[in-house]
């Protein structure tokens, strides 16, 4: 049996089972998302109808209701995952459960972004002190930028297992994300970093420059498609390591003793 130390995450595995466990569910999963999908879309046309300058504080006051249905969207994907014998439906209220699950995506965003910010200053800061002034080209900075972003998403990687504990209300924290992410924290940064962004590209390869407003609405459908997908595979993740976890303990004389 594996340990905590030897297992390894089965990342192909998982990328399979986040768009095939949706498709044979489809009426559950369908009737649970409905709703927070087509709200979100709606936030997001918005958004497009009215994005300009003149129109920053609508976009302000749109956020923190956009923030809310999207916190019960995620949640809700985290448990039509987690908890199969449950079947959520929508409900615009913020309990205690989306309000943690809101105030980890805060502190990990901040903490993904102080990331990049720390790499970058890191980046700049030695090759001034071993060359001195540098004439910073565009593909220079673009290198810099690249990992950066590559030692912020592994960052993230590591700790997003905060996310499936806050929607099925398992008290676990950074720490232990962490710590049961350390072995296989690049399968997590193909899951949470790699998986999305090939998601992401290609939903942009369908879309068009010039695309009608029809157009941009089954866009922005799919774009939230994509992400509850990205969800099905995190929630997946947190299920395989917990799963471990518990197979390691129940393997540790110690733990058997006890």
């Amino acid at each position: 049996m594996n340990t905590l130390g030897t297992y390894k995450l089965p990342v192909l595995k998982i990328v399979i089972g986040s768009l095939v466990l949706p498709w044979y569910q489809r009426a559950r999963f369908s009737s649970a998302l409905a709703t927070p999908t087509l709200l979100l879309v709606s936030f997001w046309a918005l958004n497009v109808a009215f994005k300009d300058e003149s129109n920053v504080l609508l976009s302000w006051l749109v956020l923190p209701l956009y923030l809310v249905v999207f916190s019960i969207f995620a949640v809700t994907c985290h448990r039509l995952i987690l908890l199969p014998q449950e079947n959520p439906t929508f409900r615009i209220t913020f309990a205690k459960r989306e309000f943690k699950f809101l105030a980890w995506v805060v502190l990990i965003f901040l903490t993904f972004y102080l990331s990049i910010m720390s790499a970058l200053m890191i980046f700049s800061y030695i090759p001034l002190r071993i060359k001195g002034d540098i004439d910073f080209t565009k593909n220079v900075l673009f290198v810099m930028e690249s990992i950066a972003r590559v030692f912020a998403i592994y960052i993230f990687a590591r700790l997003c297992l905060v996310f499936p504990a806050a929607a099925i209300d398992e008290d676990r924290g950074f720490y232990w994300s962490w710590v049961n992410t350390r072995h296989n924290g690049w399968r997590m940064a193909v899951i949470v970093g790699l998986y999305p962004w090939l998601i992401s590209l290609v939903i942009w390869l369908l879309s068009r420059t010039e695309a009608t407003l029809l157009e941009k609405l089954i866009t922005g459908l799919l774009y939230y498609l994509g992400m509850a997908v990205e969800v099905f595979a995190l929630s997946l993740t947190y299920r395989e390591i917990s799963t471990s976890m518990e197979g390691s303990m129940d393997s540790c004389p110690t733990v058997q003793k006890l």
